[in-house]
């Protein structure tokens, strides 16, 4: 960054230096002192990485002519030239509108007879659930949206014209359910306890087997047995000599097979274990049914008995010498268990079946009734073949559009990437009331200038201060890669009296767009410098106008001494405010707008013209009475101003709807969103957030606004600034 400038000898300046530059420094002079030789001299330093907007840009970049290849540097641009595809376009796309109309004429039409159709529909299916007593009957998917195929669907169920009365059982839907539970409970406990195998069961019970010698007792068999397993010895084992894994000694598994399988094969020690397996199952199948059928009725006498059968596989255990035999009123009372809950089984599914028969029968009769009372219906089908010959017309109408579209798409295949700077510039000169519009010129990839009524202009049309917006725009935009980021190339960016030959509206303009450089190039952290010189004392004061300290901007003023060489000195704060007062204009200019009928607003359709104005008016209250800085143009102010200006809690939303209305129209930026360049406006609305914001300060400063508009306040006019206020005093 440019820190200072040593031994500067352009032109009128004598060898001389300027010291403590900022990233943005703002000079003032008039004609002839030196701006320009000065911004010559810093462009001069890096002209690779420097923009200069200069008399220069705008006479390169606005070298316009009538012929068919007008350019601006940088940016096609053709003046005055109706080329032919400009009335193709028009052409196909009022061809398009006028076949919209009839396609939207044939949709009115269609709805209505789907309407009248579907109507038919539902009431043919309320009337079956009020003959036939049921709501399990429902219309067709769709059948609103699609109703000729909801018909053919009920027309489908028209099998035969047999009808029957039947009569609704009450809640025949939850006995259903209830049966089909119970079926599934009972069904799953027979299942369970038919587990048990009462034969294999008493065969154990009855089988003698004397018990062996204590020392190989059962805790030692399946010991023995585990032993084998883990070693992997089997009965017919060769005789590999293998290590014990428990003592590390070595020993022939032929040898050990032969000793001890026959005792793990004993009759005592299988016997054991099958009444040990048999009793955890009875063990856990008593555990189960406590857990899922403990309320029913037949749990007790069945537990009651496994606990019985539990208890004989327990004596057996100890004493397997003694005959045990399972006594007949235990298998009698499992077998009377069975049979009852069996019975039971089959009363209810006969009930189930009989239920769902009755309930098929209703809706299939239902179903059927609606189908043959369709069918006898012709309405329905003059309405069918009616919204089939519609559809079909607006088909092809569509694929009518669609070619007409893509022979427009063909013509504009060149315009998407020119499109956002036509938008930009477009709004800008309607938010100033110019008369110019941009179009973009598919065949030469450039722009087409009219006049915002659709006229074709020649150069010599432009005046040469809408040449300069023009030009400033392309300066504005050339410099980006998008609409809000600087190229990261850019070091010095240099503005050379922006607004000669500007009225006072479009220096407005030109002024707040600087205004958001300056912001813009504040924010940008790497090495970037925006230089501004101005002839115009105004211009001087308004830009940074939110800097009044001199914390972002450093304030230059350049002269010529008594030799005619130029020198540029720094002022100070109570200098750089020394200025002319122009801010009561603006608000009387503000003011006259917002006094003005519905009607008049609507017929001028100006309201742009006066956001930017409303908007300096309430920064500048803003700054000058509570030192708030760049007031609307960030977030973070609104809830400062909520509080400075007393706005009542329930007027929140509308007082952040003002400042985006007003904040959008005018630099850009909003609250909300920041897509006010791609939104319609309404003249209207910007009138009602200017007086809301009139009324804001008359709540706050009446004085101030008596002395501001006092001249203008007749006695009506007093009346509508007291209505303004009602609603935002406390």
């Amino acid at each position: 960054m440019l820190e200072n400038l040593k031994d500067i000898t352009k032109k009128s300046f004598n060898h001389i230096d300027i010291g403590d530059l900022k990233k943005i420094n703002c000079f003032f002079g008039i004609n002839g002192s030196g701006k320009t030789a000065l911004a010559a001299c810093i462009s001069d330093i890096d002209q690779d990485h420097t923009i200069c907007f200069d008399t220069k840009f705008v006479e390169d970049n606005m070298s316009i002519t009538d012929s068919n290849n007008s350019i601006i540097k940088g940016i096609k641009l053709k003046i005055g030239k109706q080329v032919q595809d400009e009335k193709k376009i028009k052409d196909l796309t009022q061809e398009i509108n006028s076949i919209e109309k009839d396609i939207g004429e044939t949709n009115n039409k269609l709805d209505q007879d789907k309407k009248q159709l579907y109507k038919i529909l539902d009431k043919q299916l309320k009337e079956a659930r009020t003959q036939f007593k049921t709501n399990s009957i429902h219309q067709k998917p769709n059948a609103e949206k699609d109703p000729v195929q909801a018909m053919e669907k009920w027309l489908k169920e028209a099998k035969g014209n047999e009808l029957k009365n039947l009569d609704n059982l009450s809640d025949i839907n939850i006995s259903i359910e209830n049966l089909q539970t119970k079926i599934n409970l009972q069904t799953a406990f027979l299942n369970r306890i038919r587990q048990i195998n009462f034969k294999e069961l008493q065969k154990d019970l009855e089988k003698v087997v004397v018990k062996p010698d204590s020392r190989l007792s059962r805790i030692i068999l399946a010991w023995l047995e585990e032993g084998l397993k883990l070693h992997k010895i089997t009965e017919d084992n060769s005789g590999d000599i293998k290590t014990c894994l428990f003592c590390g000694n070595e020993f022939n598994s032929k040898n050990i097979a032969k000793k001890y399988f026959p005792l793990i094969k004993s009759e005592y020690s299988k016997l054991i274990n099958r009444c040990n397996d048999k009793k955890s199952a009875i063990k856990a199948l008593t555990i189960n049914l406590k857990e899922n059928y403990q309320s029913e009725n037949y749990y007790k006498d069945v537990k009651e008995n496994l606990d019985n059968i539990e208890q004989l596989l327990e004596d057996k255990i100890r004493n397997t010498e003694e005959k045990i035999e399972i006594s007949k009123s235990i298998t009698s009372n499992f077998n009377a268990t069975i049979a009852q809950v069996k019975q039971s089984v089959l009363e209810d599914k006969e009930k189930f079946d009989e239920l769902q028969k009755i309930k098929q029968r209703i809706e299939e009769y239902a179903k059927r009734w609606v189908g043959y009372s369709l069918s006898k219906n012709k309405v329905c089908f003059e309405l069918k073949e009616n919204i089939y010959m519609l559809e079909k017309e607006t088909i092809d109408e569509k694929n009518k559009i669609e070619t007409i579209r893509n022979r427009i798409a063909s013509i504009k295949v060149k315009q998407s990437d020119l499109s956002e700077f036509s938008k930009l510039c477009n709004h800008k000169f309607e938010s100033i009331g110019l008369r110019l519009k941009l179009e973009v010129d598919p065949n030469e990839s450039g722009y087409l200038i009219k006049e915002k009524h659709n006229i074709g202009l020649h150069a010599s049309d432009l005046s040469e201060g809408e040449r300069r917006i023009l030009a400033f725009l392309i300066f504005f935009y050339k410099m980006r890669n998008a609409r809000d980021e600087i190229k990261p190339d850019t070091k010095i960016i240099i503005i050379d009296d922006p607004i000669t030959s500007l009225d006072a509206e479009n220096s407005y303009e030109i002024v707040e767009m600087i205004n958001q450089l300056i912001r813009e190039v504040q924010s940008i952290p790497r090495d970037i410098q925006l230089f501004i010189f101005t002839n115009s004392s105004r211009a001087f004061h308004d830009i940074g106008y939110f800097d009044l300290d001199q914390r972002v901007i450093k304030r230059w003023i350049i002269n010529k001494d008594e030799n005619g060489y130029s020198n540029a000195q720094p002022i100070d704060k109570k200098e750089y405010l020394n200025r002319s007062d122009y801010y009561r204009q603006i608000f009387n200019e503000v003011a006259t707008f917002a006094f003005l009928s519905r009607s008049n607003v609507e017929s001028q359709n100006s309201g742009l013209l006066y956001c930017n104005k409303a908007r300096i008016l309430i920064e500048s209250h803003a700054y000058s009475n509570y030192n708030i800085a760049n007031a609307t143009s960030s977030a973070t102010n609104f809830s400062t101003l909520m509080k400075v200006y007393n706005i009542p809690d329930k007027e929140t939303d509308t007082f952040r709807k003002d400042l985006d209305i007003i904040n959008g129209n005018s630099h850009g930026f909003s609250n909300i969103d920041n897509l006010i360049l791609e939104e319609e406006y309404d003249p209207v609305s910007i009138q009602r957030a200017v007086r809301d914001i009139i009324g804001i300060l008359n709540c706050k400063d009446a004085d101030h606004i008596d002395c501001m508009l006092g001249s203008m306040l007749d006695k009506n006019k007093k009346i509508q600034l007291k209505g303004w206020s009602e609603k935002w005093g406390s």
